[in-house]
């Protein structure tokens, strides 16, 4: 069984998923408004920024690494200790190329 599906590079466990969103008429007129937003001409007093949050797992090594060497990557265990979790705040400025992440503890 396991060569059929490497043979065929069939992988029946991998899902994909994705949201289908209603795409009605008040969709598309607030999608038209994001667009004209970020098609404005940037003004620096009233800055068009995207913001978006995540959790993440906050994670700690339990062995130290091995440094790189030559021809030798670095070298981490695969084991690690769970610090909990924290958000991810990130803000971009959509004219500019500025970037900042804020993880509040």
């Amino acid at each position: 069984m396991r060569r059929r599906l490497a043979d065929n590079d069939l992988k029946p466990w991998h899902k994909k998923m994705w949201c289908i969103p209603k795409v009605d008429a008040e969709y598309v007129a607030r999608m038209e408004d994001v667009l004209d937003l970020y098609a404005e001409v940037p003004d620096p007093l009233r800055p068009v920024v995207c913001f978006d949050e995540g959790p993440i797992q906050l994670i700690g090594e339990v062995r130290q690494s091995i440094g790189a060497a030559p021809r030798q990557p670095q070298r981490i265990d695969d084991e690690y200790r769970r610090n909990g979790t924290a958000n991810l705040f990130i803000c971009q400025g959509v004219h500019g190329v500025w970037l900042k992440a804020i993880v509040p503890t």
